[in-house]
């Protein structure tokens, strides 16, 4: 019984430090920002941070992450810019296989949210008119007068009803599940769950395989 213990810890040591060089939390992070750089060219900012403490000894004898976050900043889409957007997952597995093999693929999750908000000021831009967002609506300057207007998200739109304004959102790549808006004072905010990898973290293979 001992020796089969020494046999493993010996066995162990070596696959362990392959994985300290290769897999430290800094370069995974590094990888995993590349990875969505190359799938959101137009973000300014991407940045990722993992929580899987203790990190090589989890990935090592289970190949999941605890939790990972990635912010991304300046991404813009039909001509609205996001302040940020940033996914948080938990329960992670990659594929182990993969990891030996010097790569880092995500094969699920057990949960995570997507959330993205953006300014008023990004808004007016984007609807070619002055919107202020306070709590709960929008107020439009339509021929010199405020209308007040209820906003919604619906059929992958935003949309202010009072205006007859609609914006599209990138629910394809960034936003792969059901939307829901909140608006605050002088910004909005949206979110939804996901239960799968987003396709931003996938390679361009994978996210097409998985359509």
């Amino acid at each position: 019984m001992i020796r089969r213990l020494i046999f493993f810890l010996v066995a162990l040591v070596p696959a362990t430090a392959v994985l300290v060089e290769v897999f430290a939390p800094s370069l995974v992070e590094d990888r995993i920002e590349d990875r969505v750089e190359e799938r959101v060219p137009d973000a300014t900012t991407v940045s990722a941070s993992l929580d899987s403490f203790p990190f090589v000894t989890r990935l090592g004898l289970t190949g999941s992450v605890k939790e990972l976050t990635v912010d991304l900043e300046g991404v813009e889409r039909a001509g609205l810019a996001f302040a940020v957007i940033t996914l948080e997952l938990s329960g992670i597995q990659l594929d182990r296989k993969a990891l030996y093999n010097n790569d880092f693929r995500l094969h699920s999750i057990d949960e995570g949210a997507i959330t993205a908000e953006f300014t008023e000021e990004a808004l007016s831009a984007a609807v070619g008119t002055e919107v202020q967002l306070e709590p709960g609506q929008a107020v439009l300057t339509v021929s010199g007068q405020e209308v007040a207007t209820p906003v919604e998200v619906s059929g992958g739109q935003l949309v202010l009803s009072g205006g007859g304004i609609t914006v599209p959102l990138p629910t394809t790549d960034l936003f792969p599940c059901d939307l829901e808006g909140e608006i605050l004072a002088g910004r909005a905010r949206l979110r939804c769950s996901v239960d799968e990898v987003p396709p931003i973290l996938l390679r361009a293979a994978e996210a097409e395989a998985a359509r």
